[in-house]
């Protein structure tokens, strides 16, 4: 009878084992990663008084042990280690150190931190950063696996060209996100190095001078680049045009101090974009492009938007533009164009945004 007792008593510490076993492989969440992020918490403030739309996420960290399990924090159902942070328009406050916890997440393929307000006391006050500003840590580049970086609209982030994150990044990255940052001057020739990336947005970043040789090793940029709202100048060199190889879905160089004949660009544009089977997004507003739109731009039978307003064009405007079918986007106005509208554009069945105002056109839409 002892001898059963002994082996029921066996039964249940070992059932017991179990439970807790498998308990424990459902916290996921490491403590040192989990300690990492409460950290990085406690380091920034929350303000929801000037902006009641935003979602203070973090607040409710603290709330359970698994930091898995938390807002917006994402982890390998295998590992546990985190690899996903997604703080956008967390009412985020504070300064991002070069000490800070975030940066021992090494695992991490995703971060958001964009639409929050990191502005103190610079992080590199050697480098004569206004004392309300924050300059992103070098340290930001330990995060070697990254996938994807959002930094956009945090008005004080300051990139210098000198300290931007280079090999570390080179195989991992593949979309980097910097819009409404500031990067001090030129676009840094670094960014040539990150060659898996697919999307580049980069659009008012206070960037000048001229676009850097190096973005033509950007040969997987399939996806976007924006360059848009900086202060680009000179032309457009023809090796830039290398770097989508005929795949970039969206290129938007609008709003620079950019250059150019336009039969050069269209010229550009078809060598590119022969035979290419997807759609194409071009945006050169606000520029200084001159000349004619050649009838060689008919060819380009992939463009759905074509943006070339606020420019200094002249002469007709295209009869042949009818021949565009996935033309759903035409902004060529305030130019120097005359005439007529082409006839043929009856025959753009997707059309719905079509602006040739402020130029002398005698005509009104075909019928």
């Amino acid at each position: 009878m002892e001898f059963y007792q002994f082996l029921y008593f066996l039964f249940c510490l070992s059932g017991q084992l179990l439970l807790n076993l498998s308990f424990s492989t459902t916290q996921l969440c490491r403590p040192i990663q989990s300690d990492a992020l409460l950290q990085f918490n406690d380091s920034l403030t929350v303000e929801t008084d000037t902006d009641s739309d935003c979602d203070p996420k973090m607040t409710t960290w603290k709330n359970s042990l698994d930091c898995c399990s938390w807002d917006d924090v994402t982890c390998d159902n295998v590992t546990g280690n985190i690899i996903g942070l997604d703080l956008l328009y967390s009412c985020l406050q504070g300064t991002l150190r070069s000490n800070s916890s975030l940066f021992a997440l090494r695992h991490l393929q995703s971060l958001n931190l964009a639409f929050n307000n990191f502005c103190t006391s610079p992080i590199l006050p050697e480098l004569s950063v206004s004392n309300f500003s924050s300059l992103v840590s070098i340290e930001i580049s330990y995060l070697s696996k990254l996938i994807l970086l959002y930094l956009s609209f945090n008005d004080n982030f300051h990139f210098a060209p000198v300290s931007f994150p280079k090999s570390n990044w080179s195989k991992s990255l593949q979309s980097l996100t910097l819009s409404s940052t500031r990067i001090l001057g030129k676009i840094p020739d670094s960014i040539g190095e990150l060659k898996n990336l697919k999307t580049l947005e980069l659009d008012y970043c206070q960037l000048i001078g001229s676009v850097p040789s190096s973005l033509v090793n950007l040969t997987k940029l399939t996806r976007e680049l924006d360059l848009s709202k900086n202060k680009i100048s000179g032309q457009i060199p023809r090796r830039f045009w290398n770097i989508e190889k005929g795949t970039l879905e969206s290129l938007d160089i609008s709003s620079n101090l950019i250059e150019g004949v336009m039969i050069f660009l269209v010229t550009l544009l078809r060598e590119s974009y022969n035979n290419f089977p997807g759609k194409i997004l071009f945006l050169a507003t606000d520029n200084g492009f001159s000349g004619e739109i050649p009838s060689s731009v008919c060819k380009l039978s992939s463009l759905v938007g074509l943006y070339l307003d606020h420019n200094n064009l002249f002469g007709s405007i295209p009869q042949c533009l009818g021949n565009l079918t996935n033309l759903s986007y035409l902004d060529l106005s305030a130019n120097k164009f005359e005439g007529t509208l082409p006839q043929s554009l009856d025959s753009c069945a997707l059309l719905h945004t079509l602006n040739v105002s402020h130029n002398k056109i005698n005509d009104t839409f075909p019928k």
